[in-house]
């Protein structure tokens, strides 16, 4: 057999080929393109990666939020896909806004006493809020189940709402997952595919909810193909002393892990029952876990700066200390304090022009609150306010 320099040959079931044997095959110019190949010299042509909820949440990416019964994750869950849909900054983090679904597999009624809440104390329900409630349990798991039609329907709420979507809530894991057994690679391996199915068939970033292990709280509940398989992991756990919930990022593919807010939920009156007893659920109120101590150089516009200056004045008038029960993070940085309702009424005297139209006035004092919080001027903790020193 003729000798082959190294170089100029590889291997073939144990003898040297020349590589001239392999010329006369095809070359591509461009990969298959059903397996999204892309080559060395592509790979900077390829758009960024980009964030809906900045360092938080991906665009296209496969996330948990998880945490033990009881302790918000439901409320979280909806804060983010609500301030997603509407576009609002997030806990003082950017939000790239878009449409939002929410599949609400468990706890169906309770998901809407959840969204009155968030209109009464938290987004204005005038506001352009494009989240969409689906109050039905499915099976996203077995090959004759529910991820075809729930696809279309995606399909379908996506040319309803404008914009393909940005972020798909699943509540929870456990619910869609049928009779799929948590603890089995292939299961989790099946359930993991077709949210990735769902991912490709949409463009948006699919958070699934989910519990902790019952012997390590700080570890997701099932086989390690979820934590391998998943770009971003978000864990609540919850004082039972001082009801306060830390949300810590656990795992980030792209980005920083670590503490990430100081969480409280706010009781909210949404209405009476039959018998004329309050119906209340809960808001989140969210303390990034490093608040700045400065706030950042940016200019405010005409309607923000009259929001800062009503609040100046209600500080100087009515000042309070920061109660003892606001996280630390809150209490480390603001003084004093004053009620919302007493800010309020302070900006609506500075807006007297436009007393003649209230629904202007709220939404007015409403945009002027949500921007002072996200360039951390401001921080709300229950029904106090203050200035961040």
């Amino acid at each position: 057999m003729t000798k082959y320099d190294r170089v100029d040959a590889v291997l073939d079931g144990g003898e040297r080929v020349p590589r001239t044997a392999f010329a006369s095959r095809p070359a591509f110019s461009t990969p298959p393109p059903s397996f999204g190949t892309v080559f060395w010299n592509n790979v900077r042509d390829l758009p960024k990666n980009e964030w809906i909820v900045k360092g938080v949440l991906g665009t296209g990416n496969l996330s948990v939020l998880f945490a033990p019964p009881g302790s918000g994750k439901t409320f979280v869950a909806l804060d983010i896909a609500a301030h997603v849909a509407s576009g609002l900054d997030w806990c003082g983090r950017a939000v790239r806004g878009g449409p939002a679904v929410y599949l609400a597999a468990e706890g169906q009624q309770g998901v809407f006493k959840r969204v009155l809440a968030q209109q009464q104390r938290r987004i204005d329900p005038d506001e352009d809020v494009r989240l969409a409630i689906v109050p039905k349990s499915l099976d996203l798991f077995n090959d004759d189940g529910d991820l075809p039609g729930f696809v279309s329907e995606l399909h379908r709420l996506a040319d309803l709402m404008g914009d393909r979507l940005a972020l798909v809530v699943i509540d929870t894991l456990s619910c869609v997952m049928a009779d799929g057994e948590e603890n089995y690679p292939s299961d989790m391996g099946r359930l993991i595919m077709n949210m990735q199915k769902i991912i490709e068939a949409t463009g948006a970033h699919v958070m699934m909810l989910h519990h902790p292990s019952k012997d390590r709280p700080d570890e997701m509940r099932g086989h390690g193909r979820l934590k391998g398989s998943i770009d971003t992991s978000i864990l609540l756990q919850k004082d039972e002393l001082t009801g306060q919930i830390s949300a810590a990022i656990r795992k980030q593919k792209d980005g920083e892990e670590g503490p990430l807010a100081t969480i409280s939920l706010v009781a909210v009156e949404i209405g009476l029952d039959e018998d004329g007893d309050p119906i209340t659920s809960c808001v989140v109120d969210a303390v990034p876990a490093e608040v700045e101590t400065a706030p950042k150089k940016k200019r405010l516009n005409d309607n923000s700066q009259l929001g800062l200056m009503s609040l100046r004045e209600a500080l100087a008038t009515d000042p309070r200390d920061t109660p003892p029960d606001a996280p630390e993070a809150f209490r480390a940085h603001v003084p004093q304090v004053v009620t919302v309702d007493h800010w309020r009424k302070r900006f609506y005297a500075r807006k007297g022009e436009q007393r003649d139209n209230p629904d202007t006035v709220r939404k007015s004092f409403l945009r002027a609150q949500d921007n002072l919080q996200a360039i951390n001027i401001i921080r709300i903790h229950n029904k106090w306010v203050g200035i961040i020193q």
